[in-house]
């Protein structure tokens, strides 16, 4: 893994190397049986793919190939890695696996935030959308909507926010929105504080504490 991220700092051209790896399974003994070794590899290699003057169909193609990985963390770094080659090809293959979900729901979370880095007026209703569905896939919904740099994607929180009866998803979106850089969060999160229910009060100034607005919260309290 490090010759391979080595290799990109350097400007590797040559994607031989990087398709080899993208494929490489390394089975070690493990406590009951045997694990693979070579997922930090693989995703090295997904992501080494991007400054290689290979066509950029046959490096979708390989892309694509390693989302079907065995290991989560090596298919989010796939969905990463083909976001670096901006397409509505590319906001479908994204889209699909979004609503074809995943076992990891981490991996269709990164889906979400490809798609608003992508094409973020675009996506911000496709992915809100899933806030509605609840659990974890809710979650990670706000989670992308709360770090998206579009006003319209805090506006979309606070909608949801408004109408949510679900206690946990609740306190998620307070959660996501200390990932915003937005005064529009700062300042919604503020109000929750001053003048929210107990609870939701509670988590609000937990989200402020851990944004970049923590400042905020000495006003409040003085």
């Amino acid at each position: 893994t490090g010759i391979v991220k080595a290799l990109r700092d350097l400007g590797h051209d040559d994607p031989s190397v990087f398709l080899q790896g993208i494929v490489h399974i390394q089975m070690e003994p493990v406590w009951g049986g045997q694990a693979d070794s070579a997922g930090p590899l693989r995703s090295a290699c997904a992501m080494s793919l991007a400054g290689c003057s290979l066509p950029r169909a046959e490096i979708l193609r390989a892309l694509v190939g390693l989302t079907g990985d065995a290991l989560a963390p090596v298919r989010s770094d796939a969905f990463l890695a083909i976001s670096q080659f901006p397409g509505t090809d590319t906001e479908l293959i994204l889209r699909t696996k979004a609503l074809a979900g995943d076992n990891s729901p981490e991996v269709v979370g990164q889906c979400f935030t490809s798609l608003l880095g992508l094409a973020p007026k675009e996506s911000l209703p496709f992915v809100s959308g899933f806030l509605a569905r609840r659990g974890d896939l809710a979650m990670e919904a706000a989670s992308a909507l709360g770090s998206c740099p579009e006003p319209g994607a805090i506006e979309l929180l606070e909608q949801h926010y408004a109408s949510e009866s679900d206690a946990e998803l609740r306190r998620a979106i307070l959660l996501s929105l200390a990932g915003s850089r937005l005064e529009q969060a700062r300042d919604f999160l503020v109000a929750v504080v001053k003048n929210g229910r107990e609870r939701d009060a509670v988590h609000a100034r937990d989200a402020l504490k851990s944004s970049r607005f923590r400042e905020v919260l000495e006003s409040i309290d003085s």
